[in-house]
C-alpha cells in the first residue's frame, strides 16, 4: 500500500493489528502510520520519508523493518512506549520518544544521528543499537537502565550513551565509541 503524497499512508485515532506486508508513504513529509494509539505486530515494511510511525502512545512488536528515510523510525509523544525488536528499525533517529521509553531488542536499531532518544529508558538489548554522526548510539535526558549483552556503537565521533541524571548499567557485550563510550551529565 503506498499513497499520500504529504500525509501517512495509514492515518487513524486507534490501530490494532498487524502488518506482513508493506506500508510506504511517498511524499517527502510522510508517515507510513499516524496515529494516536497503537498497538502493532510488524512482520513487513513499514516506511515513510518523516517518521516510520508517528504514535501518541505505541505497543510495538517488530520483526520486520520500520523505516524513515529522512527522519524518525518510531516517534511517540506519550507516558511509555512498548517496543519489542527483531527486526530493523532506522532513520537519522532510528527511535525517539517524548517520555518513558521500554525496549527488548535483539535486532537492529540504526540511526543516521540517534539510534536511540529518551527522556527516560529502559533497554535489554542482545544485538545491535548504532548512532552516528557526532551524536549517540542511547542518548536519555534523565535516567537509563540497560542491560547489555549485544553491540552498542557509536561511529563517526558519536558517543555510545549519554546518560542524563542515573541509571544502571549491566554490561556483558560492547559498548563501542569514536567520542566516549558514556557520558554521565548529572548525578542523581
Amino acid at each position: 500500500m503506498a499513497f499520500d503524497p504529504g500525509g501517512a499512508a495509514v492515518n487513524a485515532v486507534i490501530f490494532n493489528g498487524s502488518n506482513a506486508g508493506q506500508i510506504i508513504a511517498q511524499g517527502s513529509n510522510g508517515s507510513g502510520i499516524s496515529v494516536g494509539v497503537m498497538v502493532l505486530d510488524n512482520s513487513g515494511r513499514i516506511q515513510g520519508e518523516a517518521r516510520g510511525i508517528d504514535a501518541s502512545d505505541a505497543e510495538i512488536a517488530n520483526s520486520g523493518a520500520i523505516v524513515a528515510t529522512g527522519a524518525t523510525g518510531i516517534a511517540t509523544r506519550s507516558d511509555t512506549a512498548r517496543i519489542r525488536n527483531t527486526g530493523t528499525i532506522s532513520g537519522s533517529q532510528a527511535i525517539s520518544v517524548t517520555d518513558t521509553l521500554s525496549v527488548v531488542n535483539s535486532g537492529t536499531i540504526s540511526g543516521d544521528v540517534l539510534g536511540i532518544v529518551a527522556s527516560r529508558a529502559t533497554i535489554t538489548n542482545s544485538g545491535l543499537i548504532a548512532g552516528a554522526n557526532a551524536a549517540f548510539a542511547i542518548a536519555t535526558v534523565r535516567t537509563l537502565d540497560l542491560d547489555n549483552s549485544g553491540t552498542i556503537r557509536g561511529t563517526g565521533g558519536s558517543y555510545g550513551l549519554q546518560i542524563g541524571t542515573g541509571g544502571t548499567i549491566r554490561n556483558s557485550g560492547n559498548i563501542i565509541a569514536e567520542g566516549l563510550a558514556i557520558s554521565h551529565l548529572a548525578a542523581s
